[in-house]
Parts: C-alpha cells; sequence; structure tokens
C-alpha cells in the first residue's frame, strides 16, 4: 500500500500532467495579458526550445531535431521534396509543398508569471510561474521589443549593466512587463482579425517595474518555475512512426497544407506512380521501407 507521501507525489504528478501531451505546466494567453519573462537558471538565454511535426494540425514531437533519434516524418518530408524528373512539373510542385508542410518546425517556451493588477488597490501579484508556449512568429516578436533601442536605453538608464538583451526582459530587479493581447481567427472576438488563424500581438509596458519587493518572495517564486519535463511529452522514434502509420492509413490517407491562409487537401497516393529508369523510388515504396 502506497504511504501518504507516495500518494502525494503520485497526485502532484497527475495535476502536472494533461492527456494529449498538454500540461498545466503551460501558459497560452486567453485574451489580454500582462505577463513577465522569468531568466532560466544556467543559461543566457531564457527559453527553451522544442521541434513539432504538423498532422493535420495536431503537433507530432521530433525525435530527430529534439533527441538525435531516427524519426520516419523527417525522412517521409525529405522523399516528397526530392525533385522526380518523371513526374510533371505540377505534380513535383504538390509532393514539395506537401513535403515542407510536415516540416518540423520550432516552438519557444519562456518561464512567465502573469501579472494580476488589483483594480482597487492597484498592487501587483504574480500567477504562476508557467511555461509561455510561443509559435516562432510571435517569439520573433518578442526577441525583437529586447533588441530595441529605447528599450535598451531605458534598461541602462535603470542601472542595468549587462550586455545581454533579454536582460531588459527578464531582469528581476527592474525589467519591462509584456503586453499580450490574442485576438481569434476570423473577428470572433470583435477584435478586427479576419484572418483564419488567432494572431498574438505583443508590445512592452512603458517602464521597468520590479517582479518583486520581497527578497524571500522572489526567491520562492523562481525555485518554483516548473520542471521543463513537465511541459511536453517526449516521443521515442517507436511512437512517432505509430502516429505517422496511423496518419497515412486514415482517410485514404491525406496531408493537409496551408496557401495563402486556405487549407487545401492533397493526397498522399496520387504519387504512388511506379517510377522507371531513374533509379528513384516512388513515394509508394518509400512509405514500404519507412513504414
Amino acid at each position: 500500500m502506497a504511504t501518504i507521501a507516495e500518494m502525494r507525489e503520485k497526485l502532484k504528478k497527475l495535476n502536472e500532467k494533461r492527456g494529449g501531451g498538454g500540461s498545466r505546466s503551460k501558459w497560452f494567453p486567453k485574451d489580454k495579458h500582462v505577463v513577465r519573462l522569468l531568466p532560466v537558471p544556467g543559461q543566457d538565454e531564457p527559453y527553451r526550445v522544442i521541434h513539432f511535426h504538423y498532422l493535420n494540425r495536431k503537433p507530432v514531437y521530433c525525435p530527430l531535431l529534439n533527441a538525435g533519434t531516427e524519426c520516419k516524418i523527417c525522412q517521409l518530408s525529405e522523399t516528397l521534396k526530392e525533385w522526380d524528373d518523371n513526374q510533371s512539373e505540377a505534380d513535383r510542385k504538390r509532393d514539395f509543398k506537401m513535403g515542407c508542410s510536415i516540416e518540423a518546425s520550432p516552438k519557444y517556451y519562456h518561464p512567465m508569471v502573469e501579472r494580476i493588477i488589483d483594480k482597487e488597490t492597484k498592487k501587483v501579484s504574480n500567477s504562476g510561474p508557467f511555461w509561455w508556449s510561443l509559435s516562432e512568429a510571435v517569439w520573433k516578436e518578442v526577441a525583437n521589443i529586447g533588441l530595441k533601442d529605447d528599450v535598451q536605453e531605458m534598461h541602462v538608464e535603470g542601472g542595468s549593466t549587462s550586455d545581454n538583451m533579454w536582460d531588459a526582459l527578464t531582469n528581476t530587479r527592474l525589467a519591462f512587463d509584456l503586453d499580450v493581447d490574442l485576438k481569434k481567427a476570423n473577428n470572433e472576438d470583435g477584435k478586427g482579425n479576419g484572418k483564419q488563424f488567432n494572431v498574438t500581438d505583443v508590445g512592452p509596458k512603458m517602464r521597468e517595474t520590479a517582479l518583486s519587493r520581497d527578497p524571500e518572495e522572489l526567491a520562492k517564486l523562481l525555485a518554483a518555475v516548473p520542471a521543463f519535463d513537465t511541459v511536453e511529452t517526449v516521443l521515442s522514434s517507436d511512437e512517432v512512426d505509430k502516429i505517422l502509420e496511423q496518419h497515412l492509413n486514415s482517410d485514404a490517407p491525406e496531408a493537409k497544407s496551408k496557401s495563402d491562409g486556405l487549407e487545401k487537401t492533397e493526397r498522399v497516393e496520387s504519387k504512388n506512380a511506379e517510377v522507371t529508369g531513374t533509379g528513384k523510388k516512388s513515394v509508394e515504396e518509400a512509405l514500404k521501407d519507412l513504414l
């Protein structure tokens, strides 16, 4: 029978993890928020990176780029992008585009807290810490804020002597909070986003603030940053193989890509014509090798 301490640890892990690879350690914006980035102990860059493939918009952990082990999705992507002289130009372009659509892309994770402002007292408290999951596009916005001349100049005026551009956004003594505004697709929230995907706008506050004036609270806050391995579920090469096989065997199979904001569905089976005289394999043969 498990002891009370063992049961507490088990419940803690169950609360940290969600089904489908999600985690309560991970934070996403829902509307308008004020956030503060935190440093990552032991490294200059205050973020971590995980690469994912996307199959029908569902993220799949890439074992090759994250762990250096075999990834059949990477192999399939390269096979589809090979230039085959025995195909028509339209088929080559279609398959190249399909191969690009399943390439692994990075997700960036910053430890952070959400700044909660009491409307009556105007006092600021911190909710978290969490790991903020950012797309590459939003991460570039955040990085560009740290590179702005006026942000760096004000940070130096605040007493900073650090050459690290991230210090203006992560210093616990004085740094800039960030305004984060999620605008939902198709203008569902009335914020004017007419695109078919959500848009996250990020900008700096006008002045620097302290993360906390209480050294004890600050130490507890930094110590409470969740372990990064609680954020996403690591998949083995075999597990990714099974996911790819299920994907290829579903709906005939299909691979989805996006162009000009419109989702298009293209069938892998259309390239399964025999390729002769070139020594190259058809996608059908390549899939047999992969699976």
